[in-house]
């Protein structure tokens, strides 16, 4: 059976959670893990299709974009959100952390303060999210379900930017922070297996926005410890999980600037 993971934070839950329930059949081994991790498994092979994040796709040659399906935000997202304790334009030479867990995100962030504040920061990977003057970082990229939690007590005392909102003033456009891609060798030599996974994932996602939103909220809520009122916002305002002209303009238009700025 192909191979295929999922990640495992709440914003993929309207596409993993009727696959787990039983309401879509997926013919399939199910493997989940955070971006990072299943970017490494596609990338050794060990996966056939994967929810991933758009820069390993941008990276690689050897991988077919699954059409129709993403993980984006049209404005604010809420759980890629970047803090700082000065002015972004005083962060040049700055150390600032980032979690190990998405590449995406850490590349956004590194554009942004070098395309919006001409800072070029010292980017360390770290365990835990940190910031302050003790921690001797100056600023600090969280992402997922942390971003989530962390978001309004981390607000009240240090400078926040929304990443998905400062692309789409930016740029006018969503951004596209995962992607669903399968290798491409297994696109091209497993055609049926591979139009199966496709649809089994786009009628999941069809599932999962309408008729089991609710039980969605509910389990992100369970996965979060957060209000359901704050969860059921994230779904319905802050995510979008397609993949139309506009984000494929806006995956070749952060490929572009990412070039441009020697970050791929």
């Amino acid at each position: 059976m192909p191979r295929v993971g999922q990640i495992n934070f709440s914003n993929c839950l309207p596409i993993n959670l009727p696959i787990e329930e039983g309401r879509v059949r997926l013919d399939a081994n199910r493997i989940e893990g955070n971006p990072q991790e299943l970017n490494r498994l596609i990338e050794k092979g060990d996966l056939d299709i994967s929810s991933t994040s758009s820069f390993l796709y941008l990276s690689r040659s050897d991988l077919t974009l699954v059409p129709d399906l993403s993980i984006s935000s049209y404005g604010p997202v809420g759980s890629v959100l970047f803090f700082a304790n000065c002015k972004p334009e005083s962060l040049s030479g700055r150390r600032i952390a980032v979690p190990s867990s998405s590449a995406t995100s850490i590349k956004l962030t590194a554009l942004m303060l070098e395309m919006e504040y001409q800072s070029k920061v010292e980017i360390v990977v770290v365990d835990q999210p940190v910031i302050g003057s003790d921690s001797g970082f100056s600023g600090a990229l969280v992402i997922g379900d942390k971003a989530l939690q962390l978001d309004e007590s981390w607000s009240e005392n240090y400078l926040r930017i929304d990443l998905g909102e400062w692309w789409m003033k930016k740029f006018a456009l969503p951004m596209v922070f995962g992607v669903f891609v399968a290798r491409t060798e297994f696109a091209s030599t497993r055609q049926e297996s591979y139009r199966h996974v496709c649809l089994a994932l786009k009628s999941a996602r069809e599932i999962g926005t309408t008729s089991m939103l609710d039980a969605v909220i509910d389990r992100a809520r369970e996965m979060t410890g957060l209000p359901r009122e704050r969860m059921a916002k994230y779904f319905l305002e802050n995510l979008n999980w397609r993949m139309d002209e506009d984000h494929l303009k806006s995956l070749d238009l952060f490929s572009s600037l990412l070039h441009q700025y020697d970050l791929i």
